[in-house]
């Protein structure tokens, strides 16, 4: 009979998460794993296989939680260019709170991991794709509410949107100046016009 096990996957994953986001996948160790996770090698090798199946449970279940928390107000019915605008306002001022600069996990792994690693280019590609489609969905909204020039393509503003959030995060890292965050934030709401 084997024995149970004493911790829940899910906590173990968020504490793995945890680790990785703060010193990158090359920069945790197994050891490190094993502290901040409180499970044994022998136990996460188990149950999670390898560190870097670890890390990709741990990632994807980060994608899935965030996306949602994130694109939540762009989701309601009636949401436009304000709504737009509010977005990367929140985004800006969760940079200036981010006191650790840990910065955006999905920018971090992109930068780190995607130009080497096919699988988590794959999963950086599909939360862009998800941020992507919501922002057209919004823009096509304004548009037809009047709010943003229905002559304007969607598609293109969308991805001109996606890059500024993901330079929005780089520069909230590196350079966490609240100006220019609002600066960005204004550049925004300028392109929608």
């Amino acid at each position: 009979m084997s024995r149970p096990r004493a911790f829940e996957e899910d906590v173990v994953l968020e504490r793995a998460l945890g680790q990785f986001w703060k010193t990158g996948y090359e920069g945790t160790t197994v050891d490190a794993l094993e502290t901040a996770t409180g499970v044994g090698r022998g136990s996460l090798y188990a149950i999670f296989g390898d560190k870097r199946q670890l890390f990709l449970r741990a990632f994807e279940r980060y994608l899935d939680t965030t996306a949602d928390a994130r694109l939540g107000r762009l989701r309601r019915p009636g949401a436009g260019r304000a709504d737009l605008v509010a977005f990367f306002r929140d985004a800006a001022r969760d940079g200036l709170a981010d006191r650790a600069r840990k910065g955006c996990l999905v920018t971090n792994c992109a930068v780190e991991m995607a130009a080497n690693d096919a699988d988590v280019a794959a999963r950086v590609g599909r939360h862009l794709d998800r941020f992507e489609r919501m922002f057209e969905q919004v823009v096509r909204q304004a548009q037809a509410l009047g709010e943003i020039d229905a002559g304007r393509d969607p598609t293109r503003l969308a991805r001109f949107l996606v890059v500024c959030l993901q330079g929005m995060q780089v520069l909230a890292r590196a350079r966490p100046d609240a100006c220019w965050l609002e600066d960005v934030v204004s550049a925004v709401d300028d392109a929608l016009d």
